[in-house]
């Protein structure tokens, strides 16, 4: 199933969030950082309907840049926003493919235009597509596998993969989604491993395990992602003593 799909307003909100502890990735520590949620009203075959995204803006997350600072990033990556939220301010399409993928090529051309990295670029397509996909769902009355699985967005999988012609989403994806999930723990540069990397300075009183010995011990953790700096000697150091707490 396809829809006259058109946007008649986005509102952008933003507040700001400080992280736990120090989180330090590649040549980044992050503190603090602003969370954004993007508001759109999408008419749907004459029916107005709500759609919501939101995302946090990581410096150095999209533009690994070094000469650049937050403020600048994250000005970028509200901008990216914008500027794709202005592209669907001109589209009028008749699915929800079609309305991204017109969007997307615009944010392609200005992009290149204006010199910015297409990670970044596409961040912002993605904002606008994630509200899209939340209003069509509320549009069908149906959850988004359901929209996917039946391809009611109107993906047509060969504008992606020539191969794919004739193929559609349904073939590829379970006729239920997986009822449960892997929740992945992300190990950053600086995160303690264990109670002896702890000092009066960088240890947290809140009741909640800081320490990746405790984290994995209280949530029963077994799939990890490790950040690393690029420094071979000292990358290995790291990764070792990751491994003895994982191991243990």
């Amino acid at each position: 199933m396809t829809a006259a799909i058109k946007l008649i307003d986005a509102t952008l909100h933003r507040t700001e969030t400080e992280t736990r502890m120090p989180f330090r990735f590649g040549i980044a520590v992050m503190t603090a950082a602003p969370h954004v949620f993007l508001q759109c009203r999408f008419e749907i075959d004459g029916t107005v309907v709500t759609g919501i995204a939101a995302d946090g803006l990581l410096p150095k997350w999209f533009d690994k840049s070094p000469e650049k600072e937050a403020a600048q990033e994250i000005d970028e990556m509200l901008l990216v926003i914008r500027r794709a939220v202005g592209f669907a301010r001109e589209v009028s399409a008749a699915s929800a493919f079609d309305f991204w993928q017109q969007v997307y090529q615009a944010q392609v051309q200005w992009a290149a235009e204006e010199g910015f990295p297409s990670l970044l670029a596409q961040f912002g397509v993605s904002m606008v597509e994630r509200t899209l996909l939340d209003a069509l769902a509320r549009a069908e009355g149906c959850p988004l596998a359901t929209l996917l699985r039946e391809n009611r967005v109107g993906l047509d999988l060969a504008a992606i993969h020539p191969e794919l012609a004739g193929h559609t989403p349904g073939e590829f994806l379970p006729a239920q989604p997986l009822s449960k999930l892997i929740a992945r723990h992300t190990v950053g540069l600086s995160d303690p491993l264990t109670a002896a990397d702890l000092t009066p300075e960088n240890q947290i009183d809140d009741g909640l395990p800081q320490t990746l010995e405790d984290c994995i011990r209280c949530y029963g953790l077994y799939h990890f992602k490790l950040k690393v700096q690029g420094d071979v000697a000292r990358d290995l150091e790291r990764l070792r003593a990751v491994a003895r707490v994982i191991t243990a």
